[in-house]
């Protein structure tokens, strides 16, 4: 009872039932520590230091608390033994520049006993040595850099399932699981687990992976995925016309390169190339990024055309010779009589030829025509026909 206390002594010092009351940390110096049958924690820090703190019994509800946890260093942790088909508590923190209750649960998946230990580590695993920036990408972004946890099986051979959990509002948002080890012998890195499923305790969040096989590694961090950015299938359209894009997967999008855009920071812009161009989309979420391309091709068939035949006549129809075509950079259209006399030009597409030279209209006849120009593309075209 009372505030700051220690549980010294040369042998393994063993309890049936241990309550901590009051205030302060209780701390259990140079003597590992055993609990039978329960262990009430209340609001204490529950400091072990590099011993190890034995609850025994394999009950589930054998530990209980208000605000108390167990911090450890180094080798030291929390053991609990499991031998039912339920989740066992690892009430697990620390009080070490910044104060953090991220605790576990280990559901069982059998009756058999397993034992496991289980410390929160609460620095950034880098410092001692397993880098966070080192990590299987895709799928993973980051890898919580504030603290991670030490699990271990010490006896039995179930695969449980892992929940770790973490307060959101101060640590910021994770997707996932990841583990330190080497499946490829070559190198150290994070490891994502796969696919996890979500549940809230409190103002806590929890993050749970089925199926943990605690022999690969004993080094288990939240991370956060890369989103799965998808943009809208490639697509041909004819050069003047529009491509509808669709970016989906993330909160925030940026399309580049921007020419010919509607918007370059929307998930569904309209691109209207005058060349085959790769839009490159980029996404973001939970401040992960990933990326997508869609190709534009444009129909290498450009428009343009000039009538063979219009009628003068001021009948309201086809009365002028006019050139038509869609994204033209520049044109000239010459007419010639068949003595090749230049009866009419034009360099507009507005402007057409009402079939009167010199203030007069012509006879029927037959013309001829040379047309030279280029598309916006760049393309040069020339055509000799007959009107």
């Amino acid at each position: 009872v009372g505030d700051n206390q220690t549980i010294t002594g040369t042998t393994v010092t063993e309890f049936y039932k241990l309550k901590l009351s009051g205030t302060g940390t209780k701390n259990l110096v140079d003597i590992d520590c055993i609990v039978q049958d329960s262990l009430l924690l209340y609001a204490s820090e529950f400091a072990t230091d590099s011993n190890i703190l034995f609850a025994v019994g394999t009950e589930p509800g054998l530990i209980t608390r208000s605000s108390g946890f167990v911090s450890s260093l180094l080798n030291g942790g929390l053991s609990r033994n499991t031998a039912t088909l339920f989740s066992y508590l690892f009430p697990v923190g620390s009080s070490l520049s910044t104060l953090r209750y991220r605790p576990v649960e280990i559901t069982s998946v059998d009756s058999s006993q397993n034992t496991y230990l289980v410390r929160m580590v609460n620095n950034n695993a880098s410092l001692d040595g397993f880098d966070v920036n080192t990590f299987q990408n895709p799928p993973v972004c980051a890898i919580n850099n504030q603290f991670y946890h030490q699990i271990k099986q010490t006896t039995g051979t179930g695969n449980p399932d892992l929940t770790i959990y973490y307060d959101e509002s101060a640590d910021g948002y994770f997707e996932g699981i990841s583990r330190w080890n080497n499946p490829n012998v070559s190198v150290f890195k994070w490891y994502d687990l796969g696919s996890v499923s979500y549940n809230n305790s409190g103002a806590l969040t929890g993050v749970e992976k089925v199926g943990i096989d605690f022999s690969v590694s004993e080094f288990y961090a939240l991370d956060k995925i890369s989103p799965q950015i998808v943009a809208s299938g490639d697509t041909v359209i004819e050069i003047g016309n529009f491509a509808p894009l669709q970016a989906s997967g993330g909160n925030n999008y940026i399309w580049s390169p921007t020419d010919y855009l509607s918007c370059s920071n929307c998930p569904n812009p309209t691109a209207t190339p005058e060349t085959t161009t790769t839009y490159i989309v980029t996404g973001e979420k939970n401040g992960c990024y990933s990326t997508d391309t869609v190709v534009v091709t444009i129909d290498g068939k450009y428009n343009y055309f000039v009538p063979n035949i219009f009628s003068p006549n001021d009948d309201g129809h086809n009365d002028r010779l006019f050139f038509y075509g869609s994204v033209i950079k520049w044109f000239t259209l010459i007419v010639y009589d068949r003595w090749g006399e230049k009866v009419f030009e034009t360099s507009s597409l507005s402007e057409g030829w009402d079939g009167i030279f010199r203030g007069k209209p012509m006879n029927t006849a037959v013309f001829v025509y040379m047309l030279h120009g280029e598309f916006v593309s760049g393309n040069i075209f020339e055509e000799k026909g007959n009107i």
